[in-house]
């Protein structure tokens, strides 16, 4: 299944968790000042990367150890892109490129990219080995890891005990190969990984998955999460931390059920943030400028990025939530119009906001 399948069933999720919303607030949970995850220890912002772009020239250099998956091909440039980027339709494989995403993400903060991986040899796993031959050569103060995408055709059309196997070989892939870098994410020296879309399989499977990539490496492990009560306890308990990969679906339906422009995340993060804690775990909140897939989805939809407010309310939120780090959804998700890289439309303006933000996060004011 592609991402364009995964809107219905984040829908079908997120009518669960408007009924189940009345019931965020009133769980008892511990209060702030008890024992935290050590993952919690360092704020961190980090950004969702995508380095699936492509263009005609072929950026393949193997005396410095690059190779280009398109060589002289196109990819993801193809009429489905809500805005524009200023550096024109690039290659994600150029170094030049590369260099100068680092220097905006240094620029706005971020100390990390998560970037979306989509198994052994895929090209994601290629431009990956590119970012790191780049960040070990330029010393850039960020770090990069891997988003594991579980929803995929490829995952979801075998036995339960087919996928775990896969995941579990992948998972260890990544670890193996590319956990040892210098700029792949750690703390405490001990590799963090995130996983897209944990619960379109059972939590059954990531049990197993996780103890079993455990039992041969150590790891920190953080899931994209349903934030629906019924299932949070038991899933949160399962992973080293919890995040949701895009609160955009959850502000287009409360606009849409209360027939209203206003929308309120707050006793969400602040639930997600408490039962985290309680189970003494990371919350990762993530933020976004805005959203707008109608361009790449015949059933897309909008949330208005309204200038800066919705950034803005969602760091404000996400903060004010206690949460542990923070994510932005996205560095260059240009099909979703989520990004805050610079772009004919908004410039550097979102790069700029983000700064300001990130400087505030960074302080703990």
């Amino acid at each position: 299944m592609t991402r364009h399948t995964k809107y219905l069933v984040e829908v079908s999720f997120f009518i669960i968790f408007l009924v189940l919303l009345p019931f965020l607030t009133i769980i008892p949970l511990q209060s702030d000042t008890e024992s935290r995850s050590p993952l919690a220890l360092d704020k961190k912002v980090l950004a969702f990367y995508y380095s699936w772009y492509g263009n005609s020239t072929n950026y393949t250099d193997p005396v410095n150890n690059i190779t280009d998956f398109t060589e002289t091909g196109w990819s993801h440039w193809n009429g489905t892109i809500t805005d524009h980027p200023e550096l024109g339709a690039y290659d994600s494989c150029d170094p030049n490129l590369i260099k100068s995403h680092f220097s905006m993400a240094e620029y706005a903060g971020i100390d990390g990219f998560i970037c979306s991986w989509w198994g052994i040899n895929h090209y994601t796993d290629i431009s990956f080995k590119d970012l790191l031959t780049v960040a070990n050569n330029v010393s850039p103060s960020l770090n990069l890891t891997i988003y594991y995408e579980s929803y995929q055709d490829r995952l979801l059309s075998l036995s339960m005990p087919e996928r775990e196997n896969v995941i579990v070989n992948e998972l260890n892939y990544i670890l193996e190969t590319y956990s040892s870098d210098n700029y792949f994410l750690k703390v405490n020296n001990i590799p963090v990984i995130f996983i897209y879309l944990t619960y379109t399989s059972p939590f059954s499977l990531w049990n197993n998955v996780v103890e079993r990539v455990k039992s041969e490496h150590s790891c920190y492990i953080i899931g994209d999460i349903n934030p629906s009560p019924s299932v949070r306890d038991e899933v949160v308990q399962i992973f080293d931390g919890i995040h949701s990969y895009n609160p955009g679906l959850y502000l287009y339906f409360q606009q849409l059920f209360t027939g209203s422009s206003d929308w309120n995340v707050a006793p969400l993060y602040v639930s997600m943030a408490q039962t985290a804690h309680f189970h003494n775990k990371l919350y990762a909140a993530t933020v976004i400028p805005g959203y707008n897939d109608t361009v790449a989805r015949p059933n897309g939809f909008t949330v208005d990025r309204n200038g800066m407010q919705t950034y803005d309310t969602l760091w404000q939120t996400a903060i004010q939530a206690s949460a542990d780090w923070i994510l932005i959804t996205s560095f260059n998700e240009w099909h979703e119009g989520t990004e805050i890289e610079s772009s004919v439309e908004y410039h550097d303006t979102y790069l700029n906001r983000t700064q300001y933000w990130t400087t505030l996060f960074h302080s703990g004011l």
